[in-house]
């Protein structure tokens, strides 16, 4: 991914990428992971544009996949752009409103496991959801194995047209 900053650059751009404006979110994601009816949000740092434009460089080239790992094995400088001095979790409204957001990304992907990413807009705090991912690590995602097997029994049950509870469950991992 680039981050542009001239038009000049943006005339660089081939016809084939897709161009999306940058949100600035004061270097804070909030990854949510979902496994089942379950889903768990951990925050990281991410790209501070305030850093970014104080290096005064035209293009900021970088791969998103590591820009909010739990350790960053890029350089010193990436590093140095995704520190924050704030990762507070999530307020309680926005986390009122992940449950849904779930649901509907359950029913209109159809999976069961897949994580999205969201941002808070600076100055007004809106979140925004930049992102969705199948089949994420689920780092941080406590308890997550058991999560999942309960997830994948769950939905096997189901498959067979068999009533899931935790009677059943219970029966099945005593086996």
């Amino acid at each position: 991914m680039s981050i542009i900053f001239s038009k000049e650059e943006l005339k660089q751009v081939k016809s084939s990428n897709v161009i999306v404006p940058f949100i600035d979110h004061d270097a804070v994601l909030y990854k949510v992971f979902v496994c089942g009816d379950k889903f768990h949000v951990v925050t990281r740092p991410s790209i501070t544009l305030k850093k970014l434009l104080s290096n005064n460089i035209n293009v900021y080239n970088f791969h998103s996949d590591t820009v909010s790992k739990v350790t960053l094995d890029s350089s010193q400088v990436q590093e140095d752009l995704c520190k924050s001095s704030d990762l507070s979790p999530l307020s309680e409204k926005c986390m009122k409103l992940i449950p849904e957001w779930v649901k509907i990304m359950r029913s209109v992907l159809n999976l069961s496991l897949f994580g999205f990413d969201i941002i808070l807009e600076s100055g007004t705090k809106k979140p925004v959801i930049i992102d969705i991912n199948y089949f994420p690590g689920y780092d941080g995602f406590e308890d997550f194995h058991e999560i999942y097997q309960t997830c994948f029994i769950k939905q096997q049950y189901l498959n067979n047209g068999i009533n899931f509870n935790q009677r059943n469950y219970n029966i099945y991992n005593s086996i």
